[in-house]
């Protein structure tokens, strides 16, 4: 029996900002792409969370334990320990069933993995750092031809930050057109960053760099989002989506008639032929099987460790996606 003609030109795995960002530069140039991906979310405790200053609410509001401590704190400290801090209540969905669908046997390897629409970018802090121009070449990638799309990245994302401090040629490596202003500092940050400007020359040949990190953070509003309203809210609530995640691209791209979004699926194989790639996934509810064909496949879905490129020779993956590391075929 011959395989079915491919119904996309392009199949991505993962929702997290490779994938999202992927997905966005393929239906930007024309190409009929599917976006797969797990995709739990939960807003229930962000829509209960007042949109006012931290300050504020830990004096006036006598509900706060609800969304600072969750319904189930001793829970929410389990995984934080597992996740980091940042993995606050109302982000709790992005490790959802995490040991059921990626279950590991290991002793050394203690991966992350997301099953949150927006992958591991469900929870991150918003700093942003480039790689540097010999960290590319270590890995085989050209600078020059990287650079171009550290922009488009930051236009999509909405990036803040300073051009001309110590950091510039270390984190940046970014056109200046593609980037917001800073956003400003607190009165001790701003102390100690005019301290070491008035010493900068000297810090700098002892090889010490001082300066605001990027930001992927809106200072200005931008694409219907809106600019950081500065509440020390960041790792409760998305105040006016200031801080970029990457379903929000995917919820721009849900209007293209090129975009296709299928959610609910954990990929577990795939295989090469006539010159098209067929994926298998099954329903990570109810466990129905279904398969999809694409002239290419992309794998945009990796575990956040150090040494994930080790896990061949330090785990077993027991059952899943056997192609967490990102890559690309076809």
């Amino acid at each position: 029996m011959a395989d079915p003609a491919p119904q996309f030109d392009i199949l991505i795995v993962g929702s997290g900002p490779s994938g999202a960002h992927a997905a966005a530069e393929a239906v930007g140039r024309g190409c009929k792409v599917a976006l797969l991906d797990i995709g739990y979310t939960d807003d229930r405790i962000q829509k209960s969370i007042p949109v006012r200053p931290f300050s504020e609410i830990r004096r006036t509001d006598p509900r706060q334990h609800l969304y600072f401590l969750g319904d189930d704190p001793a829970a929410a400290l389990r995984n934080q320990a597992r996740a980091g801090a940042h993995l606050t209540p109302a982000r709790q969905h992005m490790i959802r069933d995490m040991d059921r669908l990626f279950p590991l046997e290991s002793a050394t390897f203690l991966p992350l993995q997301s099953s949150g629409l927006g992958g591991l970018g469900v929870s991150w802090g918003g700093n942003c750092f480039a790689f540097e121009d010999f960290e590319l070449e270590r890995i085989g990638i050209p600078a020059q031809e990287l650079r171009p799309h550290y922009a488009d990245a930051a236009r999509e994302a909405g990036i803040s930050g300073p051009a001309g401090d110590a950091l510039t040629p270390l984190i940046a490596n970014l056109d200046p057109t593609a980037v917001q202003p800073p956003l400003p500092l607190d009165s001790n940050a701003e102390s100690i960053l005019a301290r070491y400007e008035r010493r900068r020359a000297r810090h700098v040949e002892r090889g010490f760099y001082l300066g605001q990190s990027m930001l992927a953070t809106l200072s200005r509003p931008q694409d219907g989002r809106g600019a950081n309203p500065l509440f020390d809210m960041d790792y409760w609530a998305d105040f006016g989506r200031s801080v970029y995640r990457p379903r929000y691209s995917l919820d721009k791209l849900a209007a293209s008639p090129g975009f296709t979004h299928l959610t609910g699926l954990l990929a577990t194989r795939f295989r090469e032929s006539g010159g098209a790639v067929h994926l298998e996934c099954r329903g990570v509810e109810g466990g129905a099987e279904a398969r999809f064909t694409a002239r290419k496949l992309l794998l945009a879905r990796a575990p956040s460790v150090a040494d994930a490129w080790r896990w061949p020779r330090r785990a077993t993956s027991k059952r899943g996606c056997p192609f967490s590391a990102t890559g690309t075929t076809g």
